[in-house]
């Protein structure tokens, strides 16, 4: 994987490359060289936090800790970051999380192996709708998966999603939170019935969980396994996990497909220097996008590429 990122990083820099290729270039140079970004949102209560905390699988983000956007991303040791409407700034330790109250932004970085592969951000937007509007465009320009939480997708949440870029669409899941309280009163079968067409319609899947449930399973120590494994959290941290790594497929495919067509573009023209070339990719903001392009496709490009490639062995004999 290291070596595919490198080579395509020379490769904007061919000066035979057409500026179709070398845009395609930059956006898998982009996509590979960076975590899935993973926003999570939904309504105040919806259980967003919670959620995160059962991704990790340890409670980092306290339920007392309000914020409009919430970003968590690997670290070699545990630090944070708060900023305020007003300028203000600080540092809280962990144990400290749980005192910072109505912030604008708050960045976490921690030692969690879930975060090798993605970045969570949660838009919560405390302290009125406008801020929650604000802090949903901001969370999904930046996202390549979409998680959205939910008790019963109302009509103030569809009004927010409908925020939601229609693109954005195929890499979104609706979540049931706390599908454990509503199996309590009964009302599992109902809800999921009423969210099984919303679902079919604007995201990639729904995925009940049972977040209570799981939440109760991590506070005991060890983690109550058997608690943990009936919550459904280990499902729908696979089926999320596994939707990072398809798209990371994806990009790695069409990446070999890249190099393997430019191949002797590149040796008729070497790359230029190192720092030059790093100081020329990565425009500031620019906006991670995912391949569209399917799998399926990309193997049918390849082997067009290798029929292609066998023609002249074939004339040749």
């Amino acid at each position: 994987m290291t070596d595919i990122v490198a080579r395509l990083e020379a490769s904007l820099h061919l000066s035979e490359l057409p500026d179709s290729a070398r845009q395609n270039a930059r956006e898998l140079f982009e996509n590979l060289s960076r975590p899935v970004t993973v926003a999570v949102l939904g309504a105040p209560g919806a259980g967003k936090s919670a959620l995160i905390n059962l991704f990790l699988k340890e409670r980092i983000l306290p339920d007392e800790l309000s914020g409009n956007l919430i970003e968590i991303v690997p670290g070699d040791a545990f630090a944070a970051e708060v900023s305020y409407p007003d300028g203000r700034l600080e540092a809280p330790e962990r144990e400290e999380l749980s005192e910072v109250r109505d912030a604008d932004r708050v960045f976490i970085a921690a030692p969690n192996p879930v975060l090798k592969d993605m970045v969570l951000i949660e838009a919560s937007g405390c302290g009125s709708e406008d801020a929650l509007e604000q802090a949903i465009d901001d969370a999904t320009e930046r996202a390549d998966i979409v998680l959205w939480c939910t008790h019963s997708f109302e009509e103030a949440e569809k009004k927010l999603w409908s925020r939601v870029d229609e693109q954005q669409r195929d890499h979104a899941f609706l979540l049931l939170t706390k599908a454990d309280k509503l199996a309590r009163k009964r009302k599992l079968a109902q809800a999921l019935g009423a969210l099984t067409p919303v679902a079919e319609q604007d995201f990639a899947g729904l995925l009940p969980v049972a977040t209570l449930q799981a939440l109760k399973a991590l506070d005991t120590d060890p983690v109550d396994e058997d608690l943990w494994a009936g919550s459904g959290a280990d499902g729908l941290l696979k089926r999320i996990t596994d939707h990072v790594r398809q798209g990371r497929q994806a990009d790695f495919d069409q990446a070999e497909l890249f190099l393997a067509r430019y191949a002797s573009m590149a040796e008729e023209d070497p790359s230029e220097p190192g720092d030059r070339r790093t100081s020329q990719l990565r425009p500031q903001g620019q906006r991670r996008r995912r391949s569209r392009m399917t799998r399926e496709v990309v193997a049918a490009l390849r082997n067009e590429a290798e029929e292609s490639a066998r023609a002249p062995e074939a004339g040749a004999q």
